[in-house]
């Protein structure tokens, strides 16, 4: 029912003159849990309303590939923001796994390998005063994997059951220094409620925009599941081939 809903959104706006489109790329690295992942997406932008060049509403339908060579999701998502500082996204992707052997897991022991489905739903919100910006987003993500039991979840770093709902929270401070450089602490914290598993990451991020590329260095301290604490750095870099309508 979700995808058909999600190809006759597509096939609406698809249909409509009005509808811009999107497009951009990235890659991620992160040292600690290790891992690294490309993704490309695209959607379909309608304008709802407009009062300014920061103030209007919008709905976007995307699809997206993402892939770190053992693990590949394909997916889909709606995004409606009433007003362009607060959305809210509902989301589903296929997730096709070939993994032997993940860094903080015993694949020996635990299930690396199994293929699933992830849905998710989120609250998307940003608020700016001078050159103050404050993120956050909240998202449940609901998993079905097919093995039917404890499995390892490389996405979150957690070992959940393999119908497990996980909790996703993250908070963004920064100050736009520039139009090109932008500093602030970055906070996540997942936390599953079948298996009662916890993680957190607290970060420095430093942002450098040029053109279309913007590039994420972020240095910090992350607390597994173990509630053991390790240093962590996440790079990310991203390519906006057409920007579309979300202001972050």
């Amino acid at each position: 029912m979700k995808n058909k809903f999600f190809i006759l959104v597509l096939v609406f706006l698809s249909l409509n003159s009005q509808a811009t489109y999107d497009l951009h790329a990235g890659a991620g690295f992160r040292s600690y849990a290790l891992g690294a992942a490309a993704r490309i997406e695209g959607g379909a932008n309608q304008e709802l309303w407009r009062h300014n060049d920061q103030i209007y509403g919008f709905l976007r339908e995307a699809a997206y590939f993402t892939t770190s060579g053992t693990i590949n999701t394909i997916g889909g998502k709606i995004e409606l923001f009433p007003i362009s500082i607060l959305g809210f996204v509902a989301g589903s992707e296929q997730v096709y796994r070939s993994s032997k052997e993940l860094d903080t897991f015993d694949c020996d022991v635990q299930v690396c390998d199994s293929d699933g489905t992830r849905s998710y739903l989120r609250v998307d919100s940003v608020l700016g005063y001078k050159k103050f910006v404050m993120i956050n987003d909240y998202q449940r993500d609901y998993f079905d994997y097919d093995f039917k039991g404890e499995v390892a979840n490389a996405l979150h770093t957690l070992e959940i059951q393999s119908d497990d709902i996980v909790n996703i929270m993250r908070n963004i401070i920064a100050y736009q220094y520039s139009d090109k450089y932008t500093f602030g602490i970055i906070h996540f914290r997942t936390w599953s409620e079948k298996t009662k598993q916890d993680k957190t990451f607290v970060g420095f991020l430093n942002q450098f925009k040029k053109d279309k590329w913007t590039y994420d260095v972020v240095l910090g301290g992350n607390r597994d599941r173990f509630n053991r604490n390790h240093f962590s750095m996440l790079l990310q870099l991203k390519y906006d081939y057409k920007k579309g309508l979300r202001l972050f």
